[in-house]
């Protein structure tokens, strides 16, 4: 559920950490005036548990992975206030010293973690536990949350990615798609001998079919990054791997 810098516009990003700003402030204030100071440390605890959690994640179907967070039980003990302040802290560690969700979508993965899991799950665990006046209503009602807060979480993950294409352009007013496969879809067929600087061109590197894509520069050079974090790579080809690997090119824009 991290999301990675680059995934969404610097304004959404811009947006989404305008919107947490108010909650982190309006979470101190209630956080000072509600929690007792013999519980203060138990932040720390909670923000600990939460990093402990969602390193620990487990593979899902579609080449992903899933992990849990915390939020809720962490609110359940602690209060929604509280729990929205330790999650911060952890996600912050996360993004800052190992990787895990970018800088710059810091705001909004607090906001789909540190928000709306630890509040929607806490009211949905009050209200359970306020009808089912027994130990089991309780259990019932913190795993019922636990449950529906993630989900919504990842929804609004969801709903800030699709937004994207509806919101955002690039340079040159394109809707490029972010996959090597769907960009081979967008734009006029070129001929290898028609190439323009500009041309996207497609090569199978992970035995299928415009699995890679890099940017074609003329005289039979192209850039592209070999890998995810790698460095942006200038490359002959005509040389026999890139030969052997080519799957056709698409021009995007019209030179």
């Amino acid at each position: 559920m991290h999301i990675p810098d680059n995934y969404l516009s610097p304004a959404t990003c811009a947006v989404m950490t305008a919107a947490m700003v108010p909650v982190w402030a309006l979470c101190v204030r209630r956080v000072d005036r509600d929690l007792p100071k013999e519980k203060i440390p138990l932040l720390g605890i909670g923000a600990a548990f939460s990093f402990l959690v969602m390193m620990l994640n487990l593979p899902l179907p579609g080449g992903t992975t899933g992990h849990a967070v915390g939020a809720t039980l962490v609110a359940a003990l602690l209060g929604p206030w509280a729990a929205c302040i330790s999650l911060s802290v952890a996600l912050l560690i996360q993004a800052l010293l190992f990787g895990d969700g970018g800088i710059l979508a810091f705001g909004a993965n607090c906001f789909n973690m540190a928000f709306v899991i630890p509040f929607l799950g806490f009211f949905i665990y009050k209200f359970v536990k306020d009808r089912v006046a027994t130990p089991r209503g309780e259990y019932i009602g913190l795993a019922l949350a636990s449950y529906l807060a993630i989900n919504m979480a990842a929804l609004c993950a969801a709903i800030e990615f699709g937004l994207q294409p509806a919101l955002f352009k690039d340079a040159a007013g394109l809707l490029l798609p972010r996959t090597a496969k769907e960009q081979s879809k967008v734009g006029d067929v070129v001929s290898k001998d028609e190439l323009k600087p500009g041309d996207l061109v497609f090569f199978n590197t992970m035995r299928r079919a415009f699995s890679h894509v890099g940017i074609y520069l003329g005289d039979n050079r192209f850039m592209h990054a070999p890998r995810t974090g790698a460095e942006i790579r200038v490359e002959d080809m005509s040389q026999g791997y890139w030969v052997k690997r080519y799957n056709g090119a698409r021009r995007v824009v019209e030179h």
